[in-house]
Formats: C-alpha cells, sequence, structure tokens
C-alpha cells in the first residue's frame, strides 16, 4: 500500500507542487501533492551506475516549503511493530516543521492540519514510508504527527526547525472522532490486530480535537496577557508588535472554530427534535 489518503487532492495543490518541481532548486528532489495544504511527499532523485546510487534533499527546496533551518535530527527504534506514536506538536512560537523518513522496516506516516486558518483544517492524510520506496514527507507547523511501525525492527528519523520545547509540547487523541482516521482499515492492510498495538500511557491521554484548541486558547490569552505586562506601554519594539498581533489572530481564528463547532451540534440536536 503506497499511500492512504482521506480524500482526493485539490487540484491548486497539485499544480503548486508542479510549479515547484520547475524551481531549479527541486532538480535533484521530485515533490508530490498530498490532500493537505502545504504538505508534500519528497523523493530524491537517484543518480548511478554499476556501484549503487545517489540521492540528496538539499536545504534550498525545503526552506522554499517554510523549513526554518535544521535544529536537530531524532532517531526512533520501534523493535516491535504494532507501536503507534502520536499524535504530537508544539504549539504557538515553538511549533516545528519536519521532514519524516524511514531507515528501517514500515511506517504508515500520518499528519492532520491543526491550523484554524487553514482550508484541511481537521483533515488527516497517511503517507506509507519505506527504505525502498525513499520518501520523505514534508509536515508544515501546525500540523500534529504520528506513526505507525508496520514491521519489527523499524527505525524512523526526524528532521526539525525548532528546538524541542517541553511547555509548548500537545497532543491530539490518535483516534479523535473528529478527526477520524481511518485506523481499522490501516492495520488490516498490514494485518496488525489490535492485540499487537502499543501507546505510551501518555499518548492515550491526548485530548481531543476541539478540547485541544480550548486548551490552545487558554494558552494563548495566558502569554498576551503576559506579554502585555512585561512590556513598556510607552514603546512597542516590531517583534513584540508582531507576536501580539499572531496572538490575536490565533484567539481569534480559534474562537470561530469552537463557534462552529457549537453551531454544529445545535442544528444536529434541533434535527433530533421529536414534535411535542
Amino acid at each position: 500500500m503506497e499511500e492512504i489518503r482521506s480524500n482526493s487532492v485539490n487540484m491548486s495543490y497539485i499544480e503548486k507542487a508542479e510549479a515547484l518541481q520547475e524551481r531549479p532548486e527541486f532538480k535533484t528532489l521530485g515533490i508530490q501533492a498530498t490532500n493537505l495544504k502545504d504538505c508534500y511527499v519528497l523523493t530524491p532523485k537517484k543518480f548511478g551506475d554499476n556501484r549503487g546510487a545517489l540521492g540528496q534533499i538539499d536545504i534550498e527546496p525545503l526552506e522554499l516549503l517554510g523549513f526554518q533551518g535544521l535544529k536537530k535530527i531524532i532517531k526512533s527504534d520501534n523493535p516491535l511493530r504494532g507501536v503507534i506514536r502520536g499524535m504530537h506538536l508544539q504549539k504557538g512560537f515553538s511549533a516545528q516543521t519536519k521532514v519524516v523518513r524511514c531507515i528501517s522496516g514500515k511506517v504508515m506516516d500520518v499528519v492532520i492540519d491543526l491550523r484554524e486558518d487553514s482550508e484541511t483544517f481537521g483533515q488527516w492524510t497517511g503517507v506509507e514510508l519505506t527504505p525502498e520506496n525513499d520518501k520523505s514527507l514534508f509536515v508544515p507547523r501546525g500540523f500534529a504527527h504520528g506513526y505507525l511501525a508496520a514491521e519489527d525492527n523499524t527505525s524512523f528519523l526526524y528532521f526539525v526547525d525548532n528546538a524541542y520545547d517541553k511547555p509548548s509540547e500537545a497532543g491530539l487523541l490518535y483516534n479523535d472522532e473528529d478527526v477520524n482516521i481511518d485506523w481499522k482499515s490501516i492495520l488490516e492492510s498490514y494485518e496488525i490486530s489490535n492485540d499487537e498495538l502499543n501507546f505510551s500511557d501518555k499518548d492515550k491521554k491526548h485530548p481531543g480535537l476541539y478540547r485541544l484548541k480550548e486548551i490552545e486558547k487558554e494558552e494563548a490569552i495566558m502569554l498576551r496577557h503576559d506579554m502585555i505586562m512585561n512590556i513598556n506601554p510607552n514603546y512597542l519594539n516590531e517583534e513584540s508588535q508582531n507576536k501580539l498581533y499572531e496572538l490575536e489572530k490565533r484567539i481569534s481564528n480559534i474562537d470561530s472554530l469552537l463557534n462552529n463547532k457549537a453551531n454544529k451540534k445545535l442544528v444536529l440536536n434541533s434535527n433530533n427534535l421529536g414534535e411535542c
């Protein structure tokens, strides 16, 4: 199974990927759109001879996609198949762009768009990554990320553009009903039973999508308050102005999402009312 997608790819995303492919920065790297905005499958173009082949991922094309400079490379080892890690993210100014790839075994990599102002908010995609298919997934800031180890002895690499920040760490419940990742089909395709699944206790306690957004709103309001209290009201430098603007926009976007969610519930409840 090469890929699992929750829905078809928007033509504008395909056109953007094709336009990027024509740029000289992408001469050694293939780029393929997913059904999520700004999320791409990357495949190095291989050059070889009778000794083997060489492929590379240059920093320049990653920077065009929004990667802000390599800060850390993380290796995750999974001796047994059935491990699910996720769904993980860092919030706010500590958000990370990731480029992820499998270096042994097999992974079904899954991401969710959690950007409040994105047209694909709340949607997911899954891409199979193996050493043989040589694919990487480009995961923008504002996405939750997780994966299933589909084989024993699976190793996974993360290339990230922001440092780890424990207070900014967050997670989304892997099987949240509002996202509705098709884990049933994924597990069936790899013949993995529920009894083989292995989660951390921490991942089992992650909130659902809209509770996560409520938490993020509360934290953004507190951060805005702390910033204002520590800023000289007669002097707002450009960095402080930008941060406050981003926070105000974030709070407003989350408010809109939560209101839309509440309105949908009201409509559903009114449709279920019987005659009095």
